[in-house]
């Protein structure tokens, strides 16, 4: 969820409740022939959707023997029958599927009605009849609209806009993540509901019949043109969410009918309504429970801040562990004696590490990922690691050879507590801009204020005569502290100077560059 920058949503059961109603109708026939031929038609018909109940709750009719039925599919965007007995038969679909086959003028005077009503926002259906004998198959028994075709009716439908979609849609933009609106009604439709949601449109809306000849690459320049996609196949919605993956893209898609299972599959995250189909939901990845789509950007939000909190511990665990490692195998092959004892490491943990990463990870702000997470720490890792363990040891190895093996570990002890404290106003800087690419989230005082509460905590250890000899720290002069902080201040600068210069991306350029020049 952490990742995802761009959710598909369709606009039914997402953006809008799964009630709708009849809204207006217009009329073309006398009102009794409407009512005959509409009701009974649903009253006969496999028609399964929440539209035709719509219709059928205001044109009850009766059920008749059929002579012939097309199923409606996502595909065909039509269905349609005969009755026995009767040589005409009756269709219902979508206007810009049927109106080509209409007769006469008819198709201008619907027209009329099928805009106005979609730029409110409305489903738009048409009812119409064949002339007579016509038949809904053509030769190889294929579903086939027949020419010349009658209209009965312009039906209108209202979908409810979710309460709470106007916020939830303008907290994932907070989140960084864009939208697309993929559905299979009119693009206008779906594009007036987008902007009462309070959706930003880019571009126009753009209509499946548009997409569906295009190749690849071209789809993928569309759909990160554009924001809303309507009369979309389930197999064009499926090609669309590869296209954005195709182009960098984190996708999710949220779906709750059979036609969303392609593309819920297709993406990175699938996520099904409660509500939705027993098959959307097995495919799914997440089931929103009582169909709460306003828990999704917190979702998304809450893994940001997760992820953002486990990185900003891990650039103090790691930098911590590599700059040991460093320094024992540098003591090691100089014959110095390891340069800590277990209760130094425990000072080194507690004060470093164990605090700060807590206080790191509850502090966390949330700020998109990126998909190169363990680069970008390493990057910051390696500088404030390797400059630590090139100037402790040289510190930690002048005072074994001037002093003794106590002054010199609690001298490298304590360098090591002030560069590990450094660390967090160098990554979380109290005001402005750092050079480490880790403050993407803004200026942050609070790491800088509790790395002078723990600094002023180690100094008392030194003040308390138990507490300095349980963690065998010895007291040191003025002149070793000044050097020491002299020594963190230089510290600083290497890494802020290495972070500037991208040092760990240019050495890993050099090494890149070698090996193929080695392999040609």
């Amino acid at each position: 969820m952490s990742r995802v920058d761009v959710l598909c949503l369709d606009k039914t059961g997402t953006l809008t409740t799964p009630l709708i109603e009849l809204a207006d109708i217009r009329v073309m026939v006398p009102e009794a022939e409407l009512r005959s031929a509409l009701g009974d038609l649903l009253a006969s018909a496999t028609l399964a959707t929440r539209s035709a109940d719509a219709i059928r709750a205001a044109y009850p009719g009766t059920s008749r023997k059929l002579a012939s039925e097309v199923a409606f599919t996502s595909e065909l965007r039509w269905s349609g029958l005969s009755f026995v007995g009767s040589g005409v038969s009756y269709c219902l679909g979508a206007p810009e599927v049927l109106l080509p086959c209409l007769a006469g003028a008819a198709d201008t005077n619907v027209a009329g009605s099928v805009g106005r009503w979609a730029d409110e926002g409305l489903r738009v259906m048409l009812f119409a009849a064949t002339p007579a004998g016509a038949s809904l198959h053509d030769g190889e028994g294929q579903p086939q609209l027949p020419e010349a075709m009658r209209p009965l009716a312009v039906l209108a439908l209202r979908e409810q806009l979710r309460p709470d979609a106007r916020s939830t849609l303008a907290r994932f933009g907070e989140a960084g993540v864009s939208l697309r609106i993929i559905s299979g009604d009119n693009p206008d439709t779906v594009a007036a509901l987008a902007r009462q949601a309070g959706v930003k449109l880019d571009g126009r809306a753009v209509s499946g019949l548009e997409l569906t000849g295009m190749n690849d690459e071209a789809l993928g320049r569309a759909v990160d043109a554009a924001t809303v996609f309507g009369r979309v196949p389930p197999s064009l919605k499926a090609r669309l969410v590869a296209a954005l993956r195709a182009r960098g893209h984190w996708v999710a898609m949220v779906g709750d009918g059979v036609n969303d299972v392609l593309s819920l599959k297709q993406a990175h995250l699938g996520i099904s309504m409660q509500s939705g189909s027993q098959a959307t939901r097995a495919v799914a990845d997440i089931v929103l429970l009582d169909d709460r789509f306003s828990a999704l950007p917190e979702a998304v939000v809450e893994g940001q801040r997760i992820i953002t909190g486990m990185q900003d511990s891990l650039h103090l665990f790691l930098a911590r562990a590599l700059y040991m490692a460093l320094v024992i195998l540098g003591a090691a092959l100089a014959g110095l004696v390891i340069p800590v004892s277990p209760r130094h490491n425990t000072v080194l943990a507690l004060i470093t590490v164990g605090i700060p990463a807590l206080f790191l990870a509850l502090w966390a702000r949330p700020a998109r990922p990126g998909l190169d997470s363990l680069r970008r720490i390493l990057r910051l890792v390696i500088p404030p690691a390797v400059a630590c363990a090139a100037l402790g040891l040289p510190l930690y190895a002048w005072y074994s050879r001037s002093s003794d093996v106590e002054t010199a570990r609690t001298a490298f002890t304590t360098f090591a507590v002030v560069c590990g404290l450094g660390l967090l106003p160098l990554l979380e800087p109290p005001v402005g801009e750092s050079m480490s690419g880790a403050d993407a989230d803004g200026a942050d005082i609070r790491p800088s204020l509790l790395a002078l509460a723990l600094l002023a905590v180690y100094g008392s250890f030194f003040l308390v005569d138990p507490v300095r000899t349980f963690f065998e720290l010895v007291p040191l002069e003025v002149a070793d502290w000044a050097l020491i902080l002299g020594l963190a201040i230089v510290w600083a600068g290497l890494v802020m100077a290495f972070w500037r210069l991208r040092l760990v991306d240019r050495v890993r350029s050099l090494s890149s560059a070698g090996g193929v020049g080695g392999r040609s």
